[in-house]
């Protein structure tokens, strides 16, 4: 079997402390400073500050350790970058394009789980919940309670306003293209 590796936390440290598994992000990194020392070559040198949700500490970081650090905040910044376009492209998927269960996630407060609860007690669409007069019967139905109920009655309302904000915005737009991309009648 392959051995687990324990993470240290940072608030753990002691200045004793060798080989040790460590998850920390870079908080600040101080000015490049070149020392030179007594004998040998001048080296260079970076004060990085870390932490964790624990408690931050001052890294010194070496000669390839700080060309590390600026190609892992690269990389992170990259990753950070593809994740919000693939984000934004998902929020602006046509509304038509989305499934029941899709539309219902994007309803702030609910989840997978409250989906399948709605759905036993027969709200399968978000205008399932919408048409709903009664708050209470709809949160005693599904389980949610009164409370949650009258959380979700309201975040339903707001996506539907989003919703047609949106696809009117989608609608503008594909219009828009499909004019630009018309042959000119002449």
């Amino acid at each position: 079997m392959e051995e687990q590796k324990v993470q240290t936390k940072v608030k753990d440290l002691q200045p004793t402390s060798k080989q040790v598994n460590l998850l920390a992000k870079v908080v600040a990194l101080g000015e490049q400073k070149e020392i030179t020392p007594r004998y040998g070559a001048p080296r260079r040198l970076v004060e990085a500050t870390i932490g964790d949700e624990t408690a931050t500490v001052i890294l010194t970081l070496w000669e390839d350790q700080i060309n590390q650090i600026g190609k892992d905040e690269e990389e992170l910044a990259r990753l950070d970058r593809e994740r919000e376009e693939a984000r934004l492209a998902e929020a602006r998927r046509h509304p038509s394009e989305l499934t029941q269960a899709e539309r219902l996630l994007r309803v702030r407060g609910i989840s997978e789980r409250n989906i399948e609860q709605m759905a036993n007690a027969g709200y399968k669409t978000v205008e399932d919940i919408h048409n709903e007069p009664d708050v209470v019967k709809f949160g005693e139905a599904t389980g949610l309670g009164v409370k949650k109920g009258k959380q979700v009655k309201a975040a339903v309302e707001h996506y539907l306003q989003e919703e047609a904000r949106l696809k009117a915005d989608l609608d503008a737009q594909r219009a828009a293209q499909g004019a630009a991309t018309s042959p000119q009648a002449g």
